[in-house]
């Protein structure tokens, strides 16, 4: 995944990253979750950034029929 590419040079310690243009988004941040991570100034928070990649990486690593079995649960 790009986020994890990007994320291995990012400094831990900052609570925004710089700008949306920065952190990799498809893929690893849903539309619907876009509002929460990205504030009205165009920074990024890294903690729900990192939860969301988190999600991601869980969701990719979960075979086809478990997603789907966990889609059908919770109405996506």
């Amino acid at each position: 995944m790009d986020a994890l590419e990007w994320y291995a040079g990012v400094d831990g310690r900052t609570r925004f990253h710089d700008t949306v243009d920065a952190a990799p988004m498809d893929g690893e941040v849903r539309e619907d979750q876009r509002e929460t991570v990205v504030d009205d100034k165009d920074k990024v928070g890294r903690i729900p950034y990192e939860l969301c990649v988190l999600v991601a990486l869980r969701d990719a690593a979960r075979p086809a029929a478990m997603r789907s079995a966990v889609e059908a649960q919770v109405g996506l």
